[in-house]
């Protein structure tokens, strides 16, 4: 698979070749707990969807399909050799579906238990995980997911958080034999930008507009207004939503802390990617309250860490939900026209443009 880079006008991905590259990912963040055919099935499914990005994070201390945890005794030093086998093998399947795979080596609450103020200490976590998968051209790197959550989710983070996290993606960019993308995950309703835009590392903004149908009814900035914050940013960099409202998700679960509101469906969902794609992002993610923890009558531990309550359907069923179907569309639509120089034209909306589900 052809590695990507940043368009020459920066507002794109494209591959070594300079084919243009819409970003089409899936939300995979626990797939380490399913076993190796599983990883295939759930695999084989999302190619056929169209979609060409997995978003996987193996973690800091959840345990695999058989147990294995990613450290010995929660220590970064001490690479647990079974569990990165493990994800050696789902990378390495990756390869053979055409899946880049966007890799999240530990969420920010994980980097203050795993390294607190050492930030050499994560520059050769960096370095190790980084080199480990060097020359594996379909990789990506998410430096953090939620950042933001090394310090409880409170804006800024501080200089010492930001020595932390900036010296880990450091050493993952010191370990790449090649180039290999770099972005990282922020909580909601955020983008990377505000800590990181002007960071030699990061080749494109990820936003997190969050689990709310209507972010606005939540007095929080709706995606298209992220996308076109970091849009008008110097420098020039591309911009995505790696985490829009998961279909079948209650909504505002995490802004009112209520799982019993009306779930996502597939046209909430939707909406987040035509609003996205239409307000300049180089792609666009999409994500299931079931599938990005494999949820499992089998295995009902999966479901009782979701704050959203226990899954409403078995992975393998949700996989076909109405808004994963249709997301090929999005794709389609995009890559049906020429796309690098393409550009956001707010004016061909005559009048207001509306807001909350409104907005057009």
């Amino acid at each position: 698979m052809s590695p990507l880079r940043v368009s020459e006008n920066r507002r794109f991905l494209v591959t070594e070749e300079g084919q243009p590259f819409f970003w089409l990912g899936d939300t995979a963040w626990r797939l380490s707990v399913l076993a190796p055919d599983e990883v295939d099935a759930y695999m084989g499914n999302r190619a056929r969807h169209a979609f060409n990005v997995i978003q996987v994070h193996p973690g800091f201390e959840y345990p695999d399909c058989a147990g294995n945890r990613p450290f010995v005794e929660n220590d970064p030093d001490r690479p647990n050799e079974a569990f990165w086998a493990h994800i050696d093998d789902i990378v390495a399947k990756a390869r053979t579906h055409g899946l880049y795979v966007a890799l999240v080596p530990m969420w920010g609450q994980e980097y203050g238990k795993a390294f607190g103020a050492d930030a050499e200490r994560a520059r050769r976590f960096g370095r190790r995980i980084g080199g480990r998968y060097a020359g594996f051209s379909h990789v990506l790197w998410v430096a953090s997911g939620e950042y933001d959550a090394i310090n409880g989710f409170r804006l800024p983070i501080t200089a010492e958080q930001k020595a932390v996290i900036n010296a880990a993606a450091e050493g993952l960019r010191d370990s790449h034999r090649r180039p290999q993308l770099m972005t990282i995950h922020p909580g909601a309703a955020r983008t990377s930008s505000l800590d990181f835009h002007t960071e030699g590392w990061l080749d494109l903004n990820m936003l997190q507009s969050g689990h709310m149908i209507d972010c606005e009814a939540y007095r929080q900035p709706e995606n298209h207004a992220l996308i076109a914050h970091d849009y008008a940013l110097q420098p020039t960099k591309p911009v995505l939503d790696g985490e829009p409202i998961y279909e079948d998700t209650p909504d505002g679960v995490w802004a009112v802390q209520n799982t019993d509101g009306p779930r996502a469906d597939g046209a909430a969902v939707r909406r987040k990617a035509y609003w996205a794609v239409f307000a300049g992002a180089c792609g666009h993610t999409y994500g299931h309250n079931d599938v990005y923890p494999f949820c499992d009558p089998a295995h009902p531990e999966r479901s009782s860490r979701l704050p959203q309550g226990p899954g409403l359907h078995d992975w393998r069923t949700a996989l076909d939900a109405e808004g994963a179907t249709q997301m090929k569309h999005v794709r389609s639509l995009m890559e049906s026209r020429p796309l690098l120089d393409r550009l956001p034209d707010p004016s061909l909306v005559v009048g207001s443009p509306g807001g909350g589900l409104d907005h057009v």
